[in-house]
């Protein structure tokens, strides 16, 4: 089962370009699907910072999580929590 399966995210502008860069295939790679920030799909932000660019316009319940959680989760092989 694909490691990011369900998961609809977006990589936040607080991530540098490179980081962007690398996140991106991924994500793919594991069937996380992108979504904007004002979408009703949106489950995931990666950020670096919880004060991103467009944090305001994003819906209650979609969970911020860090470029490392992203890293942890392929590392583990699979969904980890959003705390780590």
């Amino acid at each position: 089962m694909p490691i990011f399966d369900g998961v609809y995210c977006l990589l936040s502008p607080s991530l540098s370009p490179a980081r962007r860069t690398d996140l991106q295939p991924i994500l793919d790679l594991n069937d996380a699907l992108p979504a904007a920030a004002q979408s009703t799909r949106l489950t995931h932000v990666v950020t670096n910072t919880p004060h991103f660019d467009g944090a305001h316009s994003v819906k209650d319940g979609v969970k911020a999580v860090s470029d490392r959680w992203v890293d942890r989760n392929v590392i583990m092989g699979k969904l980890q929590l959003e705390q780590y």
